[in-house]
């Protein structure tokens, strides 16, 4: 969307600069090229946002892929409201280097002048 929108509004700071007068319904020639890129950056930002609504509508609909078959998934919150509470009830084991520490560090751990 921020691209869309650069893409959008800069070439108008350069058609002001040509001194293309604002408001009016019919434009010089010379300026069709710019305007081309303002419209294509309009468009440019409507199908992100409209790709944004798609994502956003996905996630919240489909989800991730309920494991529990036993009961009704639609009468269950979505995955990404209990994602962070299985982690936290330490049901997902990682063997990544952050968790093979234990944290937080006890007293004393390390050698610093008091």
């Amino acid at each position: 969307m921020v691209t869309g929108a650069n893409v959008t509004f800069l070439p108008m700071h350069f058609l002001g600069m040509n001194g293309m007068p604002r408001r009016i319904p019919d434009y010089p020639d010379a300026f069709a090229g710019f305007n081309a890129i303002c419209s294509f950056g309009a468009v440019l930002s409507i199908v992100s946002l409209l790709f944004f609504g798609y994502v956003i509508y996905d996630q919240l609909v489909n989800g991730l892929v309920n494991k529990d078959l036993s009961t009704n998934s639609l009468l269950k919150d979505p995955d990404f409201f209990e994602s962070n509470e299985t982690f936290k009830s330490n049901e997902v084991k990682s063997e990544s280097i952050e968790f093979l520490l234990n944290y937080p560090p006890m007293f004393h751990t390390f050698n610093t002048k008091v």
